[in-house]
């Protein structure tokens, strides 16, 4: 299996890494209202120019020629003012500290001015010190260091010269119709970021993040190749041989769909890790209209900011949960499997995610599956070993184990950082795919 293509991740800077569009749409607004105390714009309408350069700003506004430079260092300075409001969008720091653990090259696409500096900190600064850790400052591209900035391609370009990456390798991120336009002229694919977005026009992306762990669940999804899709095939016809044999009557037909049940099997094993004749056994044990099973896992955190993991017999460790029973809600199964797995109860606070368990777990099943993690708190208990389990412990963010040390056809690495995002962010919207 493969994953996304992308090597190498850009942002723009305001209005996707930091919150700065209060501080420069009301800023604008206020010079501009002493400017022409007759204007029809609003701090909304205004928003149409956030992610421009400010020069390009005011020669939008139709600002007399001898007034603008004037008129741009009151705006400046009014933005200075509101520099109070100027904060990192929650998430994002988690975000780049995982790309850059992963080994994703960084780059910034900004329309900040490298030799601007009259606003110091994470409001002016091209390369703010928040940040600075997880850039190379070569790889952010500002506004006065091309003929054409954003939305011209000339940004991007100046990026893929320096590194040398290809446009099926750049996924660019941003919340601007700018950002959009310069991704699609540098022919590289673009990842609206929702969480900034402040317009009501919609813009035909290539992803939508609701929010920035969303990013991870992208680059971590499986692919299309040639064996996915083999994989998918044999998976529908499965699902067709199945409810085939739910509905039929004819004995004729029954075998009919025995024998597309059989092939089905055989296209999966081929392109899976199970003995055709075992797959197809299985497959057959399962009766009625094929739908997807539901898996539940809890995500436990501990006061020290933990997360209980157990260990299974085969020395893998993977989060609590299991298939949900019948007679069991998302929440009570949840909290089933932990204590039967873990010995611990614990609150179950909220969702976390609900993911199509084939686009991130490896190997493939032949039918469908949702996961469901749900965030829990207050664990009290102690752990008794089981039919299923040999041990349990919290850990760290930083301890986690390994690839090779978790069991990934149930919890994955990126699973369990979307679990401690969650915890860490008590206005983490849930990942519904």
């Amino acid at each position: 299996m493969s994953y996304t293509r992308y090597k190498h991740i850009l942002f723009d800077l305001d209005g996707t890494i930091f919150d700065t569009h209060f501080a420069n749409m009301d800023a604008l607004y206020e010079v501009l209202h002493k400017y022409n105390p007759q204007t029809t714009e609003t701090t909304q309408s205004l928003g149409r120019l956030f992610g421009i350069p400010g020069v390009e700003a005011v020669k939008e506004l139709g600002i007399a020629d001898a007034d603008k430079e004037q008129f741009f260092d009151q705006w400046v300075r009014a933005v200075a003012a509101r520099a109070y409001s100027v904060k990192i969008f929650d998430g994002i720091l988690a975000i780049l500290q995982f790309l850059q653990d992963k080994g994703y090259h960084l780059g910034i696409i900004t329309s900040r001015q490298r030799t601007f500096s009259d606003i110091g900190g994470d409001l002016g600064d091209f390369l703010p010190l928040s940040i600075r850790k997880f850039f190379n400052p070569t790889r952010v591209i500002c506004s006065d260091d091309v003929a054409k900035p954003k939305p011209y391609p000339d940004s991007i370009l100046r990026y893929m010269q320096i590194t040398g990456a290809k446009p099926y390798e750049i996924l660019f991120i941003g919340d601007a119709k700018t950002d959009l336009m310069c991704a699609q002229s540098a022919g590289v694919d673009f990842a609206l970021a929702l969480w900034g977005y402040c317009q009501q026009e919609h813009l035909i992306c290539s992803h939508y993040l609701k929010n920035p762990y969303d990013l991870v669940t992208l680059l971590n999804t499986i692919d299309n190749d040639s064996n996915a899709f083999w994989y998918k095939l044999g998976s529908e016809l499965c699902a067709i041989a199945q409810n085939g044999l739910s509905f039929c009557h004819d004995i004729y037909d029954k075998e009919r769909y025995e024998r597309l049940m059989q092939i089905s099997s055989v296209i999966l094993a081929s392109h899976g890790q199970i003995e055709p004749d075992s797959l197809c056994s299985k497959m057959l044990c399962e009766i009625g209209y094929q739908t997807p099973k539901i898996d539940t896992r809890a995500a436990v955190f501990n006061d020290k900011g933990q997360v209980l993991l157990v260990q299974e017999k085969s020395g893998l460790w993977s989060l609590p949960g299991g298939y949900c029973d019948n007679n069991e809600s998302l929440v009570s199964n949840t909290l089933k499997e932990l204590k039967e797995e873990a010995g611990f109860s614990a609150h179950i606070q909220s969702l976390i995610a609900i993911l199509v368990r084939n686009k991130h777990n490896v190997p493939s099943m032949p039918f469908g599956m949702l996961k469901v993690f749900m965030l829990g708190l207050q664990p009290k208990g102690e752990f008794v070993a089981n039919s299923e389990t040999i041990d349990c412990r919290f850990f760290s963010k930083d301890e986690l184990p390994s690839d090779e040390m978790l069991r990934l056809s149930t919890t994955t690495k990126e699973q369990l950082y979307m679990c401690f995002a969650a915890y860490g962010n008590k206005n983490f919207s849930p990942i519904i795919e």
